[in-house]
């Protein structure tokens, strides 16, 4: 969105120059305005706080891909030459409408029956392969629609956080037999709400117990409160639980929650990890290296997703990366009905 008027105003009301329809944004935000030394951010004394870069601010000078954060909502800030063209309305077909109305209908349907279907994808050991643990995903039952167009279809709705916890209460009643890890991801709508995200860690500490241990997987993305993101740590921990960060290296990577809230595990995401083998990533390489290594000294164990070749596997296990995920050890799968066992 082009700012072509100041002051800028963001929040959920309808009067703002940009809604974002989120309940943890206050009706009245933020705003972008100019100052005598150029643009500024300013905190409208909302209820959550505005970020920029990661910290919390009450007023601050923008510059150029300087990245803000409201609740979940992350914007990128940049100063540039708007190329203003007369765009025409776009016309859906019959079968992109159909598609449409289809997802919408399955979406009410999971989301008041919980037709979906848990899988789990193992996690190994690079060095013998054995399974160490599993990540918990899901399925829609059905060969015309997957989870991800359907998890991008309830977060346009706001319904993101629903239908996440709807997942996880589904694939609480069918776990995994095998003792190990069992990794549970958090939609970032969940993530500012620690009240029912402690209802949602008492449920998991009931299921999961005895050989098995529960992962709660954060993406990196999600963490911009580093006070927050400790109060969620101690609710994790106080429950028996474990906490993972996710996506790392995925998008602009911030080392500061590694130092300040460290993670009882790291997972580097596929983009740092394929065709890592390959000469031109050499630099890849040496950056993996070190912030395995550095991983590694504050015993945060790290597992590197995404690996679909043996050649990747070798040389993320020569960095010292201990744990692997991705299709070359086992595609996500649902478990055997334990009524079945």
């Amino acid at each position: 969105m082009i700012i072509d008027h100041v002051p800028f105003v963001l929040g959920r009301g309808d009067h703002v120059t940009l809604t974002l329809f989120e309940e943890e944004v206050s009706t009245e935000h933020a705003e972008i305005d100019i100052g005598p030394k150029g643009y500024v951010l300013r905190d409208l004394q909302s209820t959550n706080g505005t970020f920029l870069n990661g910290a919390r601010v009450s007023e601050a000078r923008l510059v150029n891909n300087d990245v803000i954060h409201l609740a979940h909502f992350e914007l990128r800030f940049r100063i540039g030459r708007p190329l203003r063209r007369a765009r025409a309305t776009l016309n859906v077909d019959d079968a992109e409408q159909q598609k449409l109305i289809q997802l919408a209908s399955a979406l009410n349907e999971v989301l008041t029956s919980g037709q979906l279907v848990p899988v789990y994808q193992p996690i190994v050991r690079l060095d013998d392969r054995s399974v160490v643990g599993f990540e918990s995903l899901g399925r829609t039952g059905r060969a015309t629609l997957s989870f991800g167009e359907m998890l991008k279809l309830a977060d346009q709705r706001g319904q993101g956080d629903t239908l996440s916890q709807v997942m996880r209460e589904i694939a609480l009643r069918r776990l995994p037999a095998e003792p190990g890890w069992i990794f549970f991801n958090l939609h970032p709508a969940e993530f500012p709400d620690i009240a029912e995200l402690t209802r949602s860690f008492d449920l998991i500490a009931r299921h999961v117990h005895g050989a098995q241990r529960a992962v709660i997987e954060v993406s990196e993305s999600s963490v911009t409160d580093l006070e927050h993101m400790a109060r969620v740590r101690d609710a994790i921990h106080g429950r028996g639980l474990l906490l993972a960060y996710d996506d790392f290296g995925a998008g602009q990577s911030r080392l500061m929650e590694l130092c300040t809230v460290p993670p009882d595990f790291l997972k580097l995401d596929m983009a740092l990890v394929r065709d890592i083998d390959r000469e031109p990533h050499r630099a890849r390489r040496d950056l993996l290296r070190a912030v395995i290594t550095s991983m590694r000294e504050d015993d945060v164990k790290v597992i590197a997703e995404g690996i679909e070749r043996e050649e990747e596997a070798a040389v993320c296990a020569s960095l010292g990366c201990v744990y692997g995920q991705g299709y070359l050890f086992g595609y996500p799968a649902p478990v055997e009905d334990p009524a079945e066992r």
